[in-house]
């Protein structure tokens, strides 16, 4: 399989610090991660700079919030793929993430490397 870029967006260093350690563990899937991002002022700005093909973007962040950051990046990059991670990912919050065109959510609480490697994966088939 070719490598996947991947734009972690998060404003906690545990949860990104976690999801980059999934991504190291993962066997099947070669993640490259292009970025790093605390906030959604800073996620556009890697989005615009670094093309990732997968983003994932927690919901409940300072300054942008998920949803208004998820609405921008799918006007500047409509072709990549957002994996919303979040606390909150099975409220309204996390059904109005899909509608705006999310592809996949896990809530933080069911984070593991087996859910993360297969919502890589199912967003990666859907890409191709």
């Amino acid at each position: 399989m070719d490598s996947i870029k991947v734009l972690i967006v998060d404003d906690s260093p545990v949860v990104r610090s976690a999801i980059k350690a999934g991504f190291r563990r993962m066997e099947s899937i070669h993640v490259i991660v292009s970025g790093v991002a605390r906030d959604g002022d800073e996620a556009i700005w890697l989005l615009k700079n670094g093309q990732p093909d997968v983003v994932t973007l927690d919901l409940e962040m300072p300054r942008v919030d998920g949803l208004t950051c998820l609405k921008k990046m799918k006007e500047i990059s409509p072709d990549t793929r957002y994996i919303v991670i979040s606390s909150i990912a099975d409220s309204a919050k996390g059904l109005e993430a899909l509608s705006l065109g999310a592809d996949e959510l896990i809530d933080k609480k069911d984070l593991s490397v087996d859910r993360l490697a297969a919502a890589i994966s199912q967003v990666a088939r859907s890409a191709a």
